[in-house]
This record gives C-alpha cells, structure tokens and sequence, in this order.
C-alpha cells in the first residue's frame, strides 16, 4: 500500500518535470512578428474538430499537432499560413491551402495576445520566456479591439 502511494505522489509531483516546452505561433503586427504562447486556432478547432489538421508524426515539442502564423490586417486577425511538421523534426508542410483558403479570419477567438516586447530577461514561467514589457492585443471574435502595453508577464 504504501509503494502505491509513494508511486501515486511521485506522479502527481513530478508532472510538470517531464513537460516539454511547445512551438509557439507566430504573429505580425505593425511590422514585427512575435512569437505568442497562446494558441488562438485551438477554439476554432473546438468548434469544428474535424478541420484539426491531421499530423503525420507526433512530436512531443508539438503537441497540438500544427503550427499557426497570424497577422494584424484591418484589425482583424487572420491566418496567414498553417503548417505541421515533417518527419525530420525540423521542416514544416504547409496545410492552409486546402483547410481554410489563403486567408482566414479567425473570429472563433476572443481574448488578449501578448507579444514580446522588449529584451528576454532570462526567467520562464513554466516553459513561457519572460519579457521586459509586452503588447497586448484585445480581440473579440477576432476583431483586435484595443491595443495596451504590459510591463509585466500576466498569464491569460
């Protein structure tokens, strides 16, 4: 009994040791793109789970199965382009093309993205990389609808 237990509590506590840090999206905005440690497509694909690209190879670091780029047009935020990783582990197949079209509004989300701005000051918060300051973009059913700057790392 108490091996069972002793095995339970080393499970539980030692979770987030044998997490593995995820690829970010990627957005542009005003110029600049930013990797984001939000993941703005998974409420569309909570909606529609059938449009969830089919990788071929899992891979720890990519565990949502995809890769997404956004950018900022008209404050609207559309995808760009949607990839999954190859076999190598290193190179990206693009599958936008027959998923969504060139471009894609995606008015599934509502919430803030924050962008890094500013220098990486070498913390983490769990796998996230903390920043000097960030932009945070207000979106409402994928309307940016208010543009603020953060001095500090709040978690959405």
């Amino acid at each position: 009994m108490k091996l069972l237990i002793f095995i339970g509590l080393f499970v539980i506590l030692s979770q987030n040791a044998f997490a593995t840090g995820q690829v970010p999206d990627v957005i542009r905005f005003n110029g600049n793109t930013h990797e984001i440690f939000s993941f703005p497509m998974e409420s569309y694909f909570a909606k529609n789970p059938n449009r969830r690209p089919r990788a071929r190879y899992w891979f720890s670091h990519l565990q949502r199965g995809y890769r997404a780029h956004f950018e900022i047009i008209n404050n609207e935020l559309i995808l760009v382009r949607l990839e999954t990783m190859r076999s190598d582990g290193v190179r990206w197949r693009r599958v936008i093309s027959w998923h969504f079209g060139r471009r894609f509004n995606v008015s599934t989300f509502s919430g803030e993205i924050s962008l890094p701005n500013g220098a990486f000051t070498g913390e983490w918060r769990g796998f996230t990389p903390i920043f000097e300051s960030y932009i945070v973009l207000t979106v409402i059913e994928g309307n940016v609808t208010n543009v603020s700057e953060r001095d500090t790392f709040e978690q959405n």
